[in-house]
C-alpha cells in the first residue's frame, strides 16, 4: 500500500500509470475512508462549523497519508472493510448521542428549547419583514403572524 510520498515518487517518475488500480485501492479508497470518518466525528462533536471541520479532517488525513501507518491502516481496511465499516458507525453513533445528550441537557439547564429558539427567529424574520413591507394588507396579515407568534411564544414560557 503506498503512502502520499510514495504516489508523489510515482508521479515524479512517470509511473503512474503502470499503478493506477493499486493507487485506487490502495491509496485513494482508504483515503476517502479516513477522510469521511475523520470529517464525521468532528461534525457529530459539533464544536466547530462544517468548513472548519472539512479543513481540520482533510490536514488530518493528508498528515496520516504521509506515515507508513497509513499504509498499515489501508490494509486493514481492505481486509476488514466490512467490520470496519460497523465500527466506524457505531463510533460516530455513539459520538452523537453524547454529544445529544450534552446539548439537550445544556437546553434544559439554561431553559432555552429549540422550539423557542425557532420561534424566536420566526418572530425577528416577521418583524424585519413588517417593517419592510409597504402594502397595508400585507402589513395587516404579517402583524396578524407576528402576533400569533408572540402568542405561542408565551405559551412556551407560562408552561415552562
Amino acid at each position: 500500500m503506498p503512502t502520499l510520498i510514495e504516489i508523489l515518487q510515482y508521479i515524479s517518475q512517470g509511473q503512474i500509470a503502470s499503478h493506477t488500480q493499486e493507487l485506487f485501492f490502495g491509496f485513494f479508497l482508504p483515503f476517502l475512508i479516513t477522510l469521511i470518518i475523520f470529517f464525521s466525528v468532528l461534525q457529530m462533536v459539533g464544536i466547530f462549523r462544517r468548513k472548519i471541520n472539512l479543513i481540520l479532517s482533510l490536514g488530518i488525513t493528508i498528515l496520516v497519508a504521509t506515515t507508513q501507518l497509513f499504509s498499515t491502516i489501508a490494509t486493514l481496511l481492505t481486509q476488514y472493510g466490512a467490520y470496519t465499516a460497523l465500527i466506524a458507525f457505531f463510533i460516530v453513533f455513539v459520538i452523537g448521542i453524547v454529544a445529544w445528550a450534552f446539548r439537550r441537557g445544556r437546553e434544559y439547564v439554561t431553559g432555552s428549547l429549540d422550539e423557542e429558539r425557532g420561534i424566536e427567529k420566526q418572530i425577528k424574520k416577521l418583524q424585519d419583514k413588517l417593517d419592510r413591507e409597504p402594502d397595508p394588507r400585507k402589513r395587516i396579515q404579517l402583524a396578524r403572524e407576528l402576533s400569533e407568534l408572540r402568542r405561542i411564544r408565551e405559551e412556551f414560557r407560562y408552561n415552562r
